[in-house]
C-alpha cells in the first residue's frame, strides 16, 4: 500500500518493482569522482554518466548525459562537468554511472492515467526520433498479447525490428513481454501516476531488451 510514502521513496519503490520484470542497465549513483572512477572500473569501460534529478525529462538536451566515457581520467572530468551543471538543477541526487549498452533499436514506452480515458500505454520510435518522427501509437489498459503485437507493428519503426536492409532481427518477443509486464506493474500500483521509458533498446534476437532511461512520476501520499 502507498500510505505514508513520499514521492522520492515511491520512485525508488517503483524502480524496485520494475527491476523484477524489466532489465535495467547495471549501475550505481555516486557522489564523488573517485567513487565514480571505482564504479566505472568495476562495470567495465565505456560507461554512461547521467545527472540524477527529479523531473529532468530531457537529459540529453539538458547536457545531463555523457555516453562512451572510456577511461578513469575521463570519468573524473565528466563527473566535475556534471557536478558543475548540477548546481543549476534543483533536487539533484548525484551522478549515475551505468554500463554502456551497445546496439539495438531504440523505442519509447510510456504509461499515464488519463482522466478521460483511464490508464493508457504509448509506444513508438524512441531516443532522439521521438519528436522528429512522431511515430507513436496509444492503447487503453489492460492489454493482451494479441493487442500488443499490432500496436508495435503499426509503427513505422517496426521495419527496423525485422531485419530491415540486412540488419539482424530484433528480440520482438522480449519487447512484447516487457510491455505486458510494465503494464501489469502500472495497473497494480495506482500510486504510480506516470512511467516513461526512453529509450528502450531492443537488442538482437535472444538478447532481450534494456531500459536505458526512465522517468517515474509518483503520488506523494504523506499527509500534509
Amino acid at each position: 500500500a502507498g500510505f505514508g510514502r513520499d514521492a522520492k521513496a515511491a520512485k525508488d519503490e517503483a524502480k524496485k518493482l520494475l527491476c523484477r520484470y524489466i532489465p535495467l542497465p547495471h549501475g550505481q549513483i555516486v557522489h564523488s569522482k573517485e567513487e565514480a572512477a571505482k564504479i566505472a572500473s568495476g562495470l567495465g569501460y565505456p560507461v554512461v554518466m547521467k545527472l540524477v534529478a527529479p523531473g529532468l525529462r530531457h537529459k540529453t538536451e539538458a547536457g545531463a548525459v555523457k555516453l562512451n566515457v572510456g577511461t578513469a581520467e575521463e570519468v573524473r572530468k565528466v563527473f566535475d562537468d556534471l557536478a558543475t551543471h548540477a548546481g543549476s538543477v534543483s533536487g539533484n541526487r548525484g551522478i549515475l554511472i551505468e554500463e554502456m549498452v551497445r546496439g539495438g533499436v531504440e523505442v519509447i514506452l510510456g504509461f499515464l492515467r488519463s482522466k478521460e480515458l483511464g490508464p493508457v500505454v504509448m509506444f513508438g520510435s524512441g531516443g532522439i526520433l521521438v519528436e522528429l518522427l512522431h511515430d507513436t501509437n496509444y492503447r487503453s489498459l489492460p492489454l493482451t498479447r494479441a493487442e500488443v503485437e499490432p500496436m508495435i507493428q503499426e509503427c513505422s519503426c517496426f521495419k527496423l525490428r525485422k531485419g530491415f536492409r540486412n540488419q539482424t532481427d530484433k528480440d520482438l518477443d522480449s519487447l512484447v513481454e516487457g510491455i505486458l509486464q510494465a503494464s501489469r506493474v502500472f495497473l497494480a500500483n495506482p500510486w504510480i501516476k506516470e512511467m516513461e521509458f526512453n529509450p528502450v533498446a531492443v537488442l538482437d534476437q535472444g538478447q532481450g531488451i534494456k531500459i536505458l532511461d526512465a522517468l517515474l512520476v509518483c503520488e506523494d501520499t504523506n499527509p500534509k
